[in-house]
């Protein structure tokens, strides 16, 4: 996928890793799997578009000196608006 990218515009300038789960339970009654499922999806998944970009050196994602890469997880489901702000 990168490299496609890469060969269609050159560089890639910015990688955005938006990607969370969450299960709402506390730590003594959360399962192995869902532990498991949350990891995989907020820091396992990160990991590898992260690897991938960078696959072969600087050369994609870093290419130009202004590259960056943005790590993000959204863990703010079942909030509600208006708490969202003090959680920011």
């Amino acid at each position: 996928m990168f490299a496609r990218m890469y060969d269609a515009y050159g560089s890639i300038d910015i990688l955005v890793n938006n990607a969370g789960v969450q299960k709402d339970s506390p730590v003594h009654k959360m399962s192995v799997e869902d532990w498991n499922l949350v990891l995989s999806v907020n820091l396992t998944g990160q990991f590898l578009c992260s690897r991938e970009a960078a696959n072969g050196g600087v050369r994609y994602v870093f290419h130009n000196e202004a590259g960056r890469k943005i790590g993000r997880r959204n863990l703010m489901r079942g909030f509600r608006e208006g708490s969202r702000a003090s959680r920011a």
